[in-house]
């Protein structure tokens, strides 16, 4: 999940006072620490999260928070590699402007659409054919720090194909993402670190490939229970009649002496 997104032009003062105005729906409060257990589809705990909050800086005229995240075993010991070595955590950043915290698709899919690479795209050119790249909308968003039930955050379209030059016809193969991110509920969601007043963020994707004997679709349904001042409470993949998958949910949360925000 890279949410590196740097935004410039917004006043410092103006950024400050509307930052303590509005709380994101992100912890910002250095030294806090969120523990979360990670469930497959029959509720069994498989996995665990530990997320630390390390810094949160003025940089370009933006708030720049930090986090480490550190992967757990199901007994919360360090997850090891397949020879015996700790795994590292994993560093994140995001920007918090007047508005909101930014982020990108990644945070819900895998694949955002990326390009071929050049080398690939002038081989296969070189057997005359032409690459064409369509998109529309931005793989970038902001999660607001007022969020209104039925919003879109984010509506996304990547498409690419390969089309035979001598012919002008589409010749390789095409495929395609669209995604739909929004807010559609508030909830309550309760887990073992307490209840939290909660916007539900759903995002819809949709992979398409079209080759002349292969057609597959590929349809995703995740979501993700956001709280003000903590971020994600709750978050997994729903079927079709809306039932948890696997998913991670948060079970404790520790604030630094006198930091812990009025819920």
């Amino acid at each position: 999940m890279n949410r590196k997104l740097f935004f410039i032009g917004v006043s410092f003062l103006v950024l400050c006072g509307e930052i303590r105005a509005g709380q994101p729906y992100e912890c910002i409060i250095p030294g806090t620490e969120m523990y979360y257990t990670i469930h497959n589809k029959r509720g069994k705990i498989t996995d665990c999260l530990r997320v630390v909050v390390t810094g949160a800086e003025n940089r370009d005229s933006c708030l720049v928070v930090s986090q480490l995240e550190y992967p757990l075993d199901k007994n919360w010991n360090p997850m090891m590699d397949n020879k015996g070595f700790t795994i590292g955590p994993d560093s994140i950043e995001f920007v918090v402007l007047g508005e909101g915290f930014s982020c990108d698709i990644s945070k819900f899919v895998d694949n955002r659409g990326e390009p071929l690479d050049d080398k690939t795209v002038k081989y296969i050119e070189g057997g005359g054919y032409e690459y064409i790249i369509r998109s529309s909308g931005s793989p970038d968003f902001i999660y607001p720090d007022r969020m209104i039930v039925g919003d879109t955050l984010c509506r996304y379209h990547f498409h690419d194909e390969w089309k035979k030059v001598a012919t002008g016809k589409s010749a390789l193969g095409t495929s395609s993402l669209d995604i739909v991110i929004y807010v559609a509920a508030k909830e309550k969601v309760q887990t073992a670190a307490g209840e939290f007043d909660c916007y539900k963020i759903i995002a819809e994707t949709e992979y398409r490939i079209e080759f002349p004997l292969y057609n597959p679709v590929e349809r995703h349904r995740m979501v993700e229970w956001v709280a003000c001042g903590i971020g994600a409470v709750k978050l997994g993949e729903e079927d079709k009649k809306g039932r948890l998958g696997d998913y991670m949910e948060l079970v404790r949360i520790e604030w630094p002496a006198g930091e812990a925000p009025a819920m």
